[in-house]
């Protein structure tokens, strides 16, 4: 019961996110992530 209280999501509107942040934040992760499994697998 609780949970039909509380939102789901990430709130994008609120958070006012736009495209160019949202993009430039999913290839910032994209090159961690990468970066770190090329490291990884190297050693």
């Amino acid at each position: 019961m609780f949970r039909d209280f509380k939102r789901g999501g990430y709130n994008m509107e609120i958070n006012r996110v736009n495209d160019n942040r949202l993009i430039s934040l999913i290839l910032l992760i994209y090159l961690s992530y990468s970066l770190s499994t090329f490291y990884r697998t190297k050693r």
